[in-house]
């Protein structure tokens, strides 16, 4: 199993480059890690691919559910 930074890496390069099948798959196996941290990171993903899809309600409750793992955690990043 790839550490949560090794697959932010990835994730980044997706990002990067609108690849939405990669960033569906980066965020899955983000999720299966578990973590709170690893959920909130999926999440993020998951934005991303609904911003470049253009389905923006899904985006806002992917981003509202990232936002309250992220409160709990204390991540104030981004």
């Amino acid at each position: 199993m790839r550490t949560p930074n090794e697959i932010n890496a990835e994730i980044d390069t997706a990002m990067s480059t609108q690849d939405v099948g990669a960033l569906r798959r980066l965020a899955q196996e983000m999720q299966a890690l578990g973590t709170p941290q690893a959920v909130a990171d999926a999440l993020n993903a998951l934005v991303a691919v609904d911003r470049f899809t253009g389905d923006y309600p899904s985006a806002l409750e992917h981003l509202r559910r990232a936002l309250v793992l992220k409160e709990e955690l204390g991540d104030r990043r981004g």
